[in-house]
């Protein structure tokens, strides 16, 4: 990912009471990065769209990313983090 040379985020910082994994503030852009272990149970499944309908009704762009894309494919979720990034910043 420090190949990507995307803008450093803020990282676990609050949004409306929920400590996120990585944000752009400006930008308005979330980034959570989901492992198994810890999102794989029903109660954090509905636990996660519960954050990002709050999230999204805040006005933030919410990208989920699994452990398992982060570590096989960095590239490819820098490049997705990335044009969330332009479209959030033709946005503003």
């Amino acid at each position: 990912m420090k190949d990507a040379e995307l803008p450093i985020p803020l990282y676990n910082r609050k949004i409306r009471g929920l400590m996120v994994d990585a944000q752009w503030p400006a930008l308005k852009v979330v980034v959570e990065v989901d492992g198994r272990k810890d999102h794989g149970t029903p109660w954090a499944f509905e636990n996660d769209r519960w954050r990002d309908q709050i999230l999204v009704a805040a006005g933030y762009r919410v990208i989920r990313v699994t452990w398992r894309q982060l570590v096989a494919q960095p590239m490819a979720v820098a490049v997705r983090i990335a044009q969330a990034l332009v479209w959030a910043e033709r946005a503003a």
